[in-house]
Parts: structure tokens; C-alpha cells; sequence
């Protein structure tokens, strides 16, 4: 194998192991077994190494993900091209290379009819977020989203209604940021670790970086907290409390209301309101930092797991089978997340026609509709 490749390769694998964030060149040249001269004259960065490897063959790979053919590409890549596409906002070699194999792939699906980006969006979407939550090992129904995949290829625009009743979103949705403020040194360092860790990322969050943006000297951490890990864990902890009841109201509207399409869609577009940037960022931070890290993968899927017992319950009360609201959250699960991943790398995924999309869920797909909603 010529050496390019063998660093291609060796890049590949590492990334899948252990993330970007945590990969350096000396190790691309000790697992591709390169000599530090040959290995620069080739690559820069590690960056650099998954720019070309994307550009290689991250537009079939999108393509296989929307229609959820993993088989088609090893582990390793898909694991490698998922810490890539959600580390490339804050990543501009990568995002410059990976935003136009997006774009073109929503070109291309809208030259095939009307209705077709918004039904691309969304497969692409449930298909990234498999891919992640299978990548970092956390909890998805595959048949379950093959299912939605395959309602999802039916639809056209003829099947795609506008929303008969718009309406503005929420003007007292509620900002995550100004919840965060607070005097005591607890709440500051609590607000600094979820901007570090929302814009930075888990591995770039030090100490002195938390400490410096909540303006208190280097040794207010460890008099309020054991450790850095145990600030991080707290942070989100802390954010994401403040969100589920937000959830928890948004999903009860959208499917025990009159007109459920209307409150999905609503509580999709909520999710990429400005206010909720921070929140976002904080979550997709922490469950790429999930895939190499045991220890913040448990918490991640400890409280996604706590959120949707909380959501189940409720949904449950309101007359929803356990069946229902158990494939509802599956589809959730997936979809937010690749949507904000899609949404993150500059698509215009807010703009598309998700009434229409949210509609044939609610109306099509038996799994998701209630024998009572009264």
C-alpha cells in the first residue's frame, strides 16, 4: 500500500478510535508506521488527512447514510466521517470541505421533484443521527428508523401538505443563556464550563478556560468542584435539566394537541431557535467527546435515557400506548440530532417543509398514532 494511503488509513482508524479532537500527527505516523519527515511532506494536520479522505468519499458516503446502508462502508469510516461532520463547526478546514458535499446533495435531490430536498433532509437527518448514536454506542431502534426511512420514500409533494393553520413560534420561548446567569461562583463556573465545552469542545475545555471566561481567578474551580471532569459533568447535568421540561412541554403539544403535525413541526424548528445555540453545542460537545470516553457516555446516555422516561410518562398519561410513545422517542432520538448536526454545518434546514414531513408521521405511520389523545 503506497504511503499516502497507509496515512489515510491509519488516520481513519484513529479518528474512529478515539476522536479528532484526541488525534495527533505523531500517532498517524506510529500507526501508519511513517518516518515525521514523510509523514509532513504529505499532511499537516489530522484535519488535513479527513479533508481528503472526505473528499474521496464523503459524497457516496452521505448518500448511503440517507438510505441508511451502513454495510456499504466499513465501521471505522462511518465512525471516523460522523466526529468529523459533528466537530466541523468549530473546525473550518473540515467545514469548508464537508458543507459543499452537503449542499450538493440537497441540489440533487431537489432536481428531482418538488418535495424532494425536504424528504432528503429528513432521511439524511435520521440516517447522521443513527450513525452517531451507533458509533458512540448509545441506544437506537435501526428497524425502527428503516421503517420511517421507508414511509419517508413515498413521499412527494403531492403527500406533502403546508401547515393550513402558521402561526409564529414561541414568543416566550425561553432563553438557556440567561437561565444560566447567576451571582453565586458555583452558577458562573457552571455557565463558563457550558460555553467552553458548547464552542470549544470537551477535550479543548481546560481549567484556566473556564475560569477565565467566568472571570474568577484559576482557584475557584477545585474550591467548588473535585475536578475539571466533575464541572463538565455537572454543566450538563445542569443544562439539561433546564431543558426538559421545555421538552417535555413541546412533545406533550405536539402529540396530545388538536393539531399535531403543526406542534412537531413547531417543536423541530423551537430546537434551532438562537436561544437554544448554547444547549445544542453543550450536547453535541458531549456526545462526540461520548464515543472515546466511557465515563461522559454513560452520563450522556444516562440522562437522554432520564429525559425520555420523563416524556414517556407524560405522553403516557395523556392517553398515548406505551408502543406509541416508545417509537416516537426512537424517531426523536435521531432526528433532532442529525437535524442540528445538518443545521450546524450550514444547511437551510429550518426553511424546509417540516409540517408536511411531520404530518405523514402522524398520520401515516401506525407505531405513532394514539388510540386516545383526549
Amino acid at each position: 500500500m503506497e504511503t499516502r494511503a497507509r496515512i489515510l488509513d491509519a488516520t481513519v482508524s484513529l479518528v474512529s478510535e478515539i476522536g479528532l479532537d484526541r488525534v495527533s500527527m505523531s500517532a498517524v505516523g506510529s500507526r501508519a508506521s511513517v518516518s515525521r519527515g514523510t509523514l509532513y511532506t504529505n499532511f499537516e494536520t489530522p484535519d488535513s488527512v479527513m479533508a481528503e479522505k472526505w473528499l474521496e468519499d464523503g459524497a457516496r458516503w452521505l448518500t448511503a447514510v440517507s438510505k441508511l446502508n451502513f454495510a456499504e462502508f466499513s465501521d471505522e469510516l462511518t465512525g471516523a466521517f460522523v466526529d468529523v461532520i459533528f466537530t466541523a463547526p468549530r473546525r473550518l478546514e473540515l467545514l469548508e470541505v464537508v458543507r459543499p458535499t452537503f449542499a450538493s446533495a440537497l441540489a440533487a435531490a431537489r432536481e428531482t421533484g418538488p418535495g424532494a430536498a425536504d424528504v432528503f433532509t429528513w432521511q439524511l437527518a435520521i440516517g447522521l443521527g443513527t450513525a452517531f448514536l451507533q458509533s458512540a454506542n448509545l441506544s437506537v431502534d435501526s428497524v425502527l428508523q428503516r421503517n420511517v426511512m421507508a414511509l419517508l420514500g413515498q413521499a412527494d409533494a403531492a403527500t406533502l401538505e403546508s401547515d393550513p393553520t402558521p402561526e409564529e413560534l414561541h414568543s416566550d420561548y425561553f432563553d438557556i443563556a440567561a437561565l444560566l446567569a447567576g451571582d453565586d461562583i458555583r452558577r458562573q463556573l457552571i455557565r463558563a464550563t457550558a460555553i467552553v465545552v458548547a464552542n470549544a469542545g470537551v477535550e479543548n475545555a481546560s481549567s484556566l478556560r473556564i475560569c477565565r471566561v467566568a472571570r474568577l481567578t484559576p482557584g475557584a474551580l477545585p474550591t467548588h468542584f473535585a475536578s475539571l471532569d466533575t464541572l463538565i459533568a455537572e454543566s450538563f447535568r445542569f443544562v439539561f435539566d433546564l431543558v426538559i421540561e421545555e421538552n417535555r412541554r413541546e412533545y406533550l403539544e405536539s402529540l396530545s394537541g388538536p393539531n399535531r403535525a403543526h406542534e412537531l413541526a413547531r417543536a423541530i424548528s423551537n430546537s434551532l431557535r438562537p436561544e437554544r445555540t448554547i444547549w445544542r453545542k453543550l450536547r453535541r460537545e458531549m456526545l462526540v467527546a461520548s464515543r472515546a470516553n466511557v465515563a461522559v457516555r454513560q452520563q450522556v446516555e444516562r440522562l437522554l435515557n432520564d429525559t425520555d422516561h420523563k416524556l414517556h410518562t407524560s405522553l403516557v398519561d395523556t392517553g398515548f400506548t406505551p408502543d406509541t410513545v416508545t417509537a416516537f422517542l426512537g424517531v426523536n432520538r435521531a432526528l433532532t440530532l442529525g437535524m442540528s448536526g445538518l443545521f450546524d454545518c450550514g444547511l437551510p434546514v429550518d426553511t424546509i417543509n417540516h409540517y408536511g414531513l411531520a404530518n405523514l408521521l402522524a398520520t401515516s405511520f401506525g407505531p405513532l398514532q394514539a388510540t386516545s389523545t383526549q
